[in-house]
């Protein structure tokens, strides 16, 4: 039960320490012309919600499998279901943020805080991304 609390809440974690990492140790540091991350980082982010939709369907196909039946014996499935719709939710909010901050960036860049919640919603969508991605490997290794 501690391994399932630490693997739902981890990325939430690991994000607020990169966050303070980012803000502490590099200064809060952001490029002073974000166009090419940003743009970037709408692009992989639009890459990412595609895989995970994609595994989505993937694990659906499994649904007769005996590795879905134990995860659904096991009572995990609403879990799996569940890191699966909060990956694609960050990725999706991370695409969303990236438009943004196209619109809201002036001559001098972007403010302060868009700076930090960029941060912030790039770890998440990467972290959630991170532990779906461990979850599926695993999950493909039993099938």
């Amino acid at each position: 039960m501690a391994a399932l609390r630490f693997e739902r809440g981890w990325p939430y974690l690991a994000a607020v320490l990169a966050v303070v990492g980012w803000w502490f140790i590099a200064d809060g540091r952001f490029p002073s012309k974000p166009d090419a991350l940003l743009g970037a980082s709408g692009g992989a982010s639009a890459v990412l919600v595609g895989f995970l939709a994609t595994s989505k369907t993937i694990i659906l196909a499994l649904n007769g499998s005996a590795v879905m039946t134990k995860i659904r014996e096991a009572g995990y499935q609403v879990t799996l279901f569940t890191y699966l719709y909060s990956a694609i939710a960050w990725g999706f909010g991370l695409l969303v943020i990236s438009i943004i901050g196209f619109i809201v960036q002036t001559e001098s860049g972007l403010p302060a805080y868009f700076e930090g919640l960029w941060v912030a919603v790039a770890c998440l969508a990467s972290f959630t991304y991170w532990r779906v991605t461990n979850i599926l490997f695993k999950v493909l290794r039993w099938a």
